[in-house]
């Protein structure tokens, strides 16, 4: 099991330059890559968001992309275009009547004078792709650290429901005799005589209508099977655990409208706080 929060850091080798990437990734519903690079990575936001599509399947990722050179860049000064530039503002001076020589300050308005790149753009692009991958590395070891904790926490507290409802399934067998014995006690208090087969037909329709056997062998079975899932070698998928603590509070919330016995009430509720616990676990399982 995965957890979708973590962290990670890379860096390329030095050479020239170095880039370093950080990884930083929180719950989701679906994978969401976002993106922080340097003018100098250019189309970062594109290839980064499909390397991390490969190696993540939820969570909402925030990637910080820095370059770091060996040295400071130096400018180089394109003169034969500042030149030309220079000269064509001076020629559009005297058509409009302004003989002056146009200020050097004009070269400003120029694109591409300067060129302050010290790397070409496909080692750049090699050293973010190789950062990236180590940050995405550490980031997936992350994880699955905080997904072993999670997955801890959710067994101890499945085992808990485990054995929560099979108190609640010893007591239901209990109930039948507890209403025949309410019933002929009531009956004893008014004073009259009532007929044996009468009294078990009520207890029948009384224990027929609160027979909690069935949910409970539901939210059993789902609570197995949960813990089969949580323990299986392949990584539990949070969106199918999360579907499955669904069914499971459906069960219970069945079972806390049929319980006719303060005990059982008192334990379903206890029962539905631990469901209510795992599936706010289960958002930031991958």
């Amino acid at each position: 099991m995965r957890s979708m929060t973590g962290f990670g850091a890379g860096a390329s080798a030095p050479t020239k330059s170095r880039v370093v990437c950080e990884a930083r990734s929180v719950n989701s519903r679906s994978l969401d890559v976002r993106l922080r690079a340097p003018a100098e990575l250019g189309d970062a936001s594109l290839w980064a968001e499909q390397l991390t599509k490969k190696r993540l399947r939820r969570g909402r990722v925030e990637l910080t992309f820095r370059v770091e050179l060996e040295s400071a860049p130096k400018a180089g000064f394109q003169r034969e275009r500042a030149a030309a530039a220079l000269s064509a503002f001076a020629d559009l001076g005297r058509e409009l009547g302004y003989p002056d020589r146009p200020p050097l300050t004009v070269l400003a308005t120029v694109p591409g004078l300067f060129d302050e790149r010290p790397v070409d753009d496909a080692l750049l692009r090699s050293e973010a792709e190789q950062a990236l991958g180590r940050a995405l590395d550490e980031l997936d070891k992350d994880r699955a650290r905080e997904g072993g904790l999670l997955a801890e926490e959710l067994q101890a507290r499945a085992n808990t429901v485990a054995a929560t409802l099979a108190r609640v399934a010893a007591r239901a067998e209990t109930l039948p005799d507890q209403f025949r014995a309410r019933l002929k006690a009531r009956v004893a208090r008014l004073g009259t005589d009532l007929d044996p087969i009468r009294v078990e037909q009520e207890v029948a329709l009384l224990a027929d209508r609160c027979d909690v056997a069935e949910e409970v062998s539901r939210l059993g079975s789902h609570t197995a099977h949960f813990l089969e899932l949580l323990s299986s070698l392949g990584d539990a998928d949070g969106r199918r655990l999360d579907f499955l603590l669904q069914e499971m509070m459906r069960e219970a919330t069945t079972l806390a409208a049929k319980a006719q016995d303060a005990e059982v009430s008192r334990e379903i509720v206890n029962i539905k706080v631990e469901l209510d616990r795992m599936r706010e676990q289960v958002q930031n399982v991958e």
